[in-house]
């Protein structure tokens, strides 16, 4: 097994290993000194800031709200107008909303963000939840969640399975 994948933060060896041992004695408050996947004892996944996140991109919320935005009105083939009619948000707010490089900074340097009220009144018409326009996904994600949101659906609309009965052989193992 690689050393990247640590047995367990909790372990003699990885106590010598490292420059200080775990003290969250299985709480899930684990900071290994080396990368690793997960804690065996805590079953906590853990990475290393440095290693494991460096390459992740971090998108400003104004960037996720503008792609969660664009792909919700595509995929519900709304235009500005007619989502700002339907929500009672302004064309030319969700027009920024959708162009967030457009956007000046405030006297402060400060970059104006959504107000959530509005952000709200767009994912009721949509018919979607607020967190779905704020969480930061890619586009291979959004297809994999549309896939499993399509299988409930799909799963609600057919009929239970038929329940087996209970034969004469059955019952009389209960009762014995």
């Amino acid at each position: 097994m690689p050393e990247s994948w640590a047995m367990d933060c909790h372990s003699p060896l990885r106590a010598r290993r490292a420059s200080r041992s775990c003290s969250s004695k299985g709480n899930g408050d684990c900071i290994p000194p080396i990368k690793a996947k997960s804690c065996w004892s805590c079953k906590q996944p853990f990475a290393s800031r440095d290693s494991d996140t460096a390459n992740v991109e971090k998108k400003s919320i104004n960037v996720v709200l503008a792609e969660a935005l664009a792909y919700y009105m595509e995929r519900g083939n709304w235009t500005q107008a007619a989502l700002s009619n339907k929500s009672g948000v302004g064309q030319t707010t969700i027009s920024l909303y959708l162009r967030p490089e457009s956007r000046k900074p405030g006297a402060k340097g400060k970059l104006p963000s959504a107000k959530l009220t509005e952000v709200e009144m767009i994912a009721g018409v949509l018919g979607v939840e607020v967190w779905e326009l704020l969480r930061p996904m890619s586009p291979s994600h959004r297809a994999a969640y549309a896939k499993i949101e399509q299988a409930f659906k799909d799963l609600e609309a057919s009929p239970p399975a038929p329940t087996r009965s209970k034969g004469n052989k059955d019952r009389e193992k209960e009762n014995v």
